[in-house]
């Protein structure tokens, strides 16, 4: 890949998960093959990429000499800012190479028109891949209307998951790291509320640099009172629920319109819908995991496998599904870590 667009990646990324509904995107100015200038899109509601970018140039007269690599189609609406062709157009910068196009119906093309109608060079990069991967939670939001969902457990050797009396802990230091990462890297974690009251855990990111999700507690009765870490003010909460509705704090109770058990895609439609909700890891308990994998919702799977066998775990482990693509499987001191893709639906 191309070196100035691989560093668009890489700084599209740091925005974590506070861009999101938006997509991550980065961009670079290069002038006689040195970077001049260099921007990403931070949060929602933020400048873009390309803004940032062409902010960051000190010598302005020097655009109208470059290139922008930018990781995604630039906009060509009003939204929480203008369209960013425009401001490309007046920079007079000469020619944009794109990382891919944009699927959101009010660019899905017409930034590309609009730069190629003001006589500026547009290319798009012949193997889309990297730029989906980047945007996998924008994509599937813009193709079928709810959040990326990606699951997540812990099983012993021989395939439990835990205990129902009390907390264990089946992976080890390392791979606790890449729990914190998965859970920078999206909008919520959901978990049943069976886990919290068994588990009581925290579900915030510590052991990696980043922003805690939102916490999804699936309780339909209330059931999970104060005293549970997971109502802590370190993070933002929503408690679905069937009893009540509101904001008190930083917890919002989300009466959801399902009879229970909640129907899982429906229930996902409808927190993208009218929350916003972009992507979700969720991490238990075996019940809720299961029935994301049966109702057949769900995008990425993360298995992490002790080399222990633990006596008094009484819980298995999900079943995975069928036709799952293995993308990675590596040894993390003594866990395997074991990475699903789910064919299909979008192919990186």
């Amino acid at each position: 890949m191309n070196l100035f667009l691989q560093r668009a990646i890489e700084i599209a990324r740091l925005a974590g998960n506070q861009v999101a509904t938006n997509p991550r995107v980065g961009a670079v100015i290069v002038y006689n093959n040195q970077i001049i200038g260099e921007g990403y899109h931070a949060k929602w509601g933020e400048p873009h990429a390309e803004v940032q970018a062409i902010n960051a140039v000190q010598d302005k007269s020097l655009l109208r000499k470059s290139i922008l690599y930018v990781t995604l189609e630039p906009c060509n609406h009003y939204g929480k800012t203008p369209p960013c062709t425009e401001l490309i157009i007046r920079s007079q910068i000469p020619k944009v190479i794109i990382g891919s196009k944009d699927p959101y119906p009010q660019v899905a093309g017409k930034g590309i028109e609009r730069l190629q109608q003001a006589g500026i060079c547009v290319e798009l990069v012949t193997d889309p891949t990297p730029f989906y991967e980047l945007n996998k939670f924008f994509f599937t939001n813009q193709l079928f209307h709810r959040p990326y969902v990606t699951l997540k457990w812990a099983e012993t050797a021989n395939g439990f998951i835990g205990n129902t009396q009390m907390r264990m802990n089946i992976s080890g230091k390392e791979t606790l790291c890449l729990t914190h990462f998965l859970r920078a890297e999206h909008q919520g974690i959901v978990v049943g509320k069976n886990t919290v009251l068994v588990d009581d855990p925290q579900l915030t990111v510590r052991f990696y640099p980043g922003f805690s999700p939102i916490r999804l507690l699936l309780d339909p009765q209330l059931e999970i009172t104060t005293g549970a870490k997971v109502l802590e003010k370190n993070a933002e909460v929503w408690h679905l629920n069937q009893i009540k509705e509101g904001v008190e704090n930083h917890i919002r109770y989300i009466q959801v319109p399902f009879t229970s058990p909640w129907p899982i895609k429906e229930l996902l439609e409808y927190l993208y819908t009218y929350y916003s909700l972009s992507s979700v890891l969720v991490e238990g308990g075996a019940f809720t995991l299961q029935r994301f994998i049966e109702a057949s919702v769900f995008d990425e799977i993360f298995v992490f496998r002790s080399s222990l066998i633990f006596p008094e775990a009484n819980i298995r482990a999900p079943q995975l599904p069928e036709s799952l693509s293995l993308a990675y499987k590596g040894a993390w001191n003594k866990d395997l870590i074991y990475h699903y893709r789910r064919p299909g639906l979008i192919n990186f």
